[in-house]
C-alpha cells in the first residue's frame, strides 16, 4: 500500500461503502500517519524546506465518503477487541483531528429538486 501511495501527491476522495473490519484498518492506518505528520509538522515549525519533509510519504486527503451511525460518538468502545464499531469510532476520532468531516452516502427522501 505505501509503495503505491508515497507516489501520490494527492487523494482527492476516499470513498468507503460500508463499515467494516476488511477496509478501515487500512484506511484507519492511513490517517494515523496524517496525524503522526501533522504533530510533527507542528513541533517542527513552518520550515517548508527541511529534511523532515522530504520523508512524508502520506498524500494530501480530499474529501471522504463515509456513512458514520449516529451512535458512533457516543460508545464506549472496546480496542481490545476490535469490530467494525471499534474500527468505524476510531475512524471517525481520525477524522476529527485532521478536521475532515466525513459526507454521508445517501439521498435524502422525498422531491427535493434545486434549479
Amino acid at each position: 500500500f505505501w509503495k503505491l501511495v508515497r507516489h501520490l501527491d494527492r487523494v482527492d476522495s476516499i470513498l468507503l461503502t460500508h463499515n467494516g473490519a476488511d477496509n478501515l484498518p487500512g484506511v484507519n492506518s492511513l490517517l494515523q500517519r496524517k496525524i503522526a505528520e501533522l504533530e510533527e509538522e507542528q513541533s517542527q515549525g513552518s520550515t517548508a524546506n527541511s529534511d523532515w519533509m522530504k520523508n512524508l510519504i502520506s498524500p494530501e486527503l480530499g474529501v471522504v465518503f463515509l456513512n458514520v451511525p449516529e451512535n458512533v460518538t457516543n460508545l464506549q468502545p472496546n480496542f481490545r477487541v476490535r469490530r467494525n464499531t471499534e474500527e468505524t469510532c476510531l475512524t471517525v476520532q481520525y477524522l476529527n483531528k485532521l478536521s475532515i468531516k466525513p459526507e454521508p452516502l445517501f439521498r435524502t427522501v422525498g422531491n427535493t429538486i434545486d434549479p
